[in-house]
């Protein structure tokens, strides 16, 4: 007979830091594309250069966020499917 062994807990605890983790790269996004679409308001870097650079970065922005919301959704998914592994294994458990 085969056996499979599932360890809800650490499923969890990898789930909810793989949502702690999007939650980071939120903020650290928000700042980067922020500081990146102001980069010649600052003085920085000025010119035709920093214009075309900001505007390239700004034009890729969504991906990054997408990525970030993909971590996330993986990371709830596998908390979901820790909850639902114990509660299916509570439900063959006889008493």
């Amino acid at each position: 007979m085969a056996e499979i062994k599932i360890d809800t807990i650490k499923m969890r605890d990898c789930g909810n830091r793989m949502m702690e983790l999007s939650l980071s790269l939120n903020e650290d996004f928000k700042l980067l594309f922020d500081k990146l679409s102001n980069v010649s308001n600052h003085e920085i870097w000025t010119g035709e250069a920093s214009i075309a650079f900001a505007n390239r970065a700004n034009a890729e922005k969504n991906q990054y966020f997408q990525f970030k919301d993909t971590i996330y959704k993986l990371g709830r998914h596998l908390v979901d499917d820790a909850d639902d592994f114990e509660k299916e294994i509570n439900s063959l458990r006889r008493d």
